[in-house]
């Protein structure tokens, strides 16, 4: 008798956020961290905080963004349309929130992941 697999576990930091034309999968793993790490020459705390102060660089909302498109699903080559589409033409207020969630499930969990912790302990 054959044992069925157990369904596959969302990455903790994977969230469906709506995004320009659509609800696209972000995910800011430890991969696309780093890689946003380096190309923003500072650490993803520091996005954070600089954000939540008030205090953030553009390019930091749209290498958050556009990492962690790429670690939802997207090419790269989708994930930079994207963001020249979404991010570089529209007012930058509307992608600070976008990336504090990304960055938020980086830190602590999806909102499914922190459910699903809860559940069960």
């Amino acid at each position: 008798m054959k044992q069925e697999e157990p369904a596959a576990i969302p990455h903790y930091a994977l969230v469906d956020l709506d995004f320009g034309d659509g609800r696209y999968p972000f995910k800011l793993g430890f991969h696309e961290a780093s890689s946003a790490e380096t190309e923003l020459d500072k650490g993803v705390f520091k996005i954070l905080n600089e954000i939540k102060n008030g205090e953030w660089r553009q390019k930091d909302l749209r290498g958050v963004i556009r990492w962690a498109l790429i670690g939802g699903g997207l090419t790269p080559v989708e994930a930079e349309k994207k963001v020249k589409l979404y991010v570089d033409q529209r007012p930058a207020d509307e992608n600070c929130a976008l990336a504090m969630q990304i960055l938020a499930a980086l830190f602590f969990g999806s909102p499914e992941y922190q459910q699903r912790q809860q559940t069960a302990g």
